[in-house]
């Protein structure tokens, strides 16, 4: 990302175990995403292997993340927020999880080196 340009937020719903790991992953596993030529093609191939849906806008958001995005993965009862570096590639070990196209993320850290968690709290509203 240039200095010019201003950081956008993607939130990417992926696995925990992937943020503990600084990575974000999205589905479509037996597509891989980072030999397709762009986004258009990646749609195409998608819906050629897993007909219409409602996923096209996900597929350019994923696309559309840059280095120094902000990237929000929401976890049980809490979220990471974190930055982009890189860009898309595949893991096969991630296939029976159906998150193998992945980014590199880069989370901050606790003391204790996890992922630093932003806290949600319930209310209680009785």
């Amino acid at each position: 990302m240039t200095e010019s340009a201003e950081a956008r937020c993607f939130l990417v719903r992926t696995l925990p175990e992937l943020v503990a790991k600084s990575i974000v992953g999205i589905g479509w596993s037996d597509i891989n995403l980072s030999t397709v030529a762009d986004m258009d093609e990646a749609i195409d191939e998608i819906t050629a292997a897993y007909g219409h849906g409602r996923w096209p806008n996900q597929i350019r958001r994923f696309f559309a993340i840059q280095e120094g995005d902000l990237i929000v993965a929401p976890l049980p009862y809490s979220v990471a927020i974190g930055r982009a570096t890189g860009g898309i590639f595949h893991d096969a070990s991630y296939y029976h999880k159906d998150r193998v196209n992945q980014r590199r993320v880069v989370f901050p850290k606790n003391e204790a080196g996890e992922v630093a968690e932003v806290i949600s709290y319930s209310m209680d509203i009785t």
